[in-house]
């Protein structure tokens, strides 16, 4: 599975399944994004996960302020191993995880292991 950005490549995603509503994977960034904006916000978004798992009290909004234009842009999509495009809310980064919500949001896997 690939994660685009307004058509552009951003990385790979192995590993993909869902639980209620949400999917998650595995994340690997393709070195040299052509989009510097959108790896801006994956190290942000990996930065302040870490402030959150270690007790520290990050402000959601900093997601907004920060990032609103990639957040509201409807660019982000994925696409499967059979070409098929889905476009998705804006994905979050943790270390070498992703999650994602579809606008669609299935409930079931369409690739179950």
């Amino acid at each position: 599975m690939k994660l685009l950005y307004d058509q552009s490549e951003i990385g790979t995603i192995t590993d993909e399944f869902i639980h209620q509503g949400t999917w998650f994977g595995t994340f690997r960034e393709i070195d040299g994004t052509e989009n510097p904006r959108v790896h801006e916000f994956i190290v942000f978004s990996d930065r302040w996960n870490e402030r959150l798992q270690t007790g520290d009290d990050p402000d959601p909004d900093e997601f907004q302020q920060q990032f609103g234009d990639l957040m509201s842009s409807g660019h982000w999509s994925v696409v499967d191993a059979s070409g098929a495009v889905t476009s998705i809310e804006t994905p979050l980064f943790t270390g070498d995880e992703i999650s994602w919500i579809t606008t669609e949001c299935p409930t079931t896997n369409p690739n179950p292991p």
